[in-house]
């Protein structure tokens, strides 16, 4: 049973890591804390020449279905692959004292949800100023945004764990990474699709967050509960396995690299 005093230490911990880490990489670049909201315009400029003027993309308002894909897609994409080196680049101060190697985890996770939300408002001040407008479904906006951080905490947490004993997973962490970026209807709209292959990319739970998010923005329409009931599941399922996993091989890990 942990005390209220290590809960505090712990909790002192998590928010003095999340400050060093923000620090440290906006102390990297001459721009700082821009290169948040540069990197997806980066991304918006490519893509919408490729899909939107290359294809001749006829979905409405694509410059903010694009936006939207990409804003997630990388709130989950960064919190993931930086989870696979959590535990490794801490090995030095896990081999000195002891804390529940999980904080590292809620860490990449925390500052990574920081950056979304900040790149986020930029968006909802774009979407507001180009003369779009709110409809009642915006209530159910931030039920979406739990639920991807929960996904995002189970597949980071899962990856985080089992990456030290098994560094191969790692390579195949981020070959996946490719392979779900362009099955999540980051760049075109799955629900015009067949529905035998709809099926398919729904198995993909960004998928759903994706075109949840643009249901309540864009259509000015519900998201599909269903599938989103089934995400919910899935990740509070993957969470518990998690936390079990972390459970098991907390004390192990400072084993792993000596």
């Amino acid at each position: 049973m942990i005390s209220s005093h290590e809960k505090r230490r712990y909790w002192d911990l998590l928010c003095y890591k999340v400050y060093v880490e923000i620090k440290t990489e906006l102390s990297m670049s001459f721009l700082g804390i821009l290169w948040w909201f540069i990197e997806p315009v980066i991304y918006l400029m490519a893509f919408y020449t490729i899909f939107a003027i290359g294809f001749k993309q006829s979905e409405n308002d694509y410059v903010f279905f694009l936006l939207l894909g990409l804003i997630s897609w990388k709130w989950f994409s960064a919190s993931v692959l930086s989870s696979t080196k959590a535990i490794e680049t801490h090995m030095n101060i896990i081999q000195q004292v002891y804390f529940p190697k999980l904080l590292l985890t809620i860490t990449v996770l925390c500052s990574n949800t920081l950056k979304f939300f900040m790149v986020f408002l930029v968006f909802i001040f774009l979407f507001i100023i180009t003369g779009h407008t709110f409809t009642k479904h915006l209530i159910a906006l931030p039920l979406i945004f739990i639920l991807q951080f929960l996904w995002t905490a189970a597949i980071a947490g899962l990856c985080s764990s089992i990456t030290p004993l098994f560094p191969d997973i790692k390579l195949l962490v981020h070959h996946s990474m490719i392979i779900l970026m362009f099955s999540s209807g980051i760049y075109f709209n799955i629900s015009k699709l067949s529905e035998d292959i709809q099926i398919l990319f729904y198995l993909n739970p960004m998928a759903v967050i994706i075109e949840s998010y643009r249901d309540i923005l864009i259509n000015q329409q519900w998201p599909n509960w269903g599938y989103l009931s089934i995400v919910s599941i899935s990740s509070l399922i993957v969470l518990l396995i998690t936390v079990q996993v972390f459970n098991y091989f907390d004390r192990q890990y400072a084993k792993v690299f000596t």
